[in-house]
């Protein structure tokens, strides 16, 4: 088929139709976000968790529809380690098995009493050279972070 008649034709049918039609033809897969939190003496915001291996690794989840990236990032930090964060910036992306992944970078504001729940077991701050095993691609974003910051 003419490319030409494609394009007027996907200009005319309604977007929820031309929307099916492109998931169709271009599948999508979902976008994670990873926060880097910093507190005032320059450690690293870690969760230990339920389900996954390594089961130590930086808060975050999964995009919701409307959400920024810097906005996810302040929501999974209070549900998962009830923190309170400011300045969130994008810092980094990759692409992963089955997600997209952005990084973005945080400073803790406040921290509350912390309650183990059915997803994190446990939060601890720690310095870079002290970090325990977490995914590669958390480390490539922490190594990113502190070269941006030195």
């Amino acid at each position: 088929m003419n490319s030409r008649l494609l394009v007027k034709l996907y200009s005319v049918l309604p977007r929820t139709v031309t929307a099916r039609v492109v998931r169709l033809l271009k599948p999508t897969y979902n976008i994670g976000v990873v926060a880097l939190v910093f507190d005032s003496e320059g450690r690293i915001l870690v969760l230990r968790h339920t389900y996954h291996r390594p089961d130590w690794r930086l808060p975050g989840g999964l995009m919701e529809r409307g959400e920024s990236p810097e906005e996810v990032a302040v929501r999974e930090v209070m549900e998962e380690a009830y923190c309170r964060i400011e300045a969130p910036i994008v810092l980094d992306a990759m692409h992963e098995a089955h997600t997209f992944d952005v990084a973005v970078l945080a400073r803790l504001v406040d921290e509350f009493p912390f309650e183990p729940n059915a997803e994190i077991d446990e939060r601890k701050w720690v310095r870079a050279e002290d970090l325990p095993a977490l995914p590669s691609s958390h480390l490539r974003f922490i190594r990113r972070a502190i070269s941006m910051m030195q």
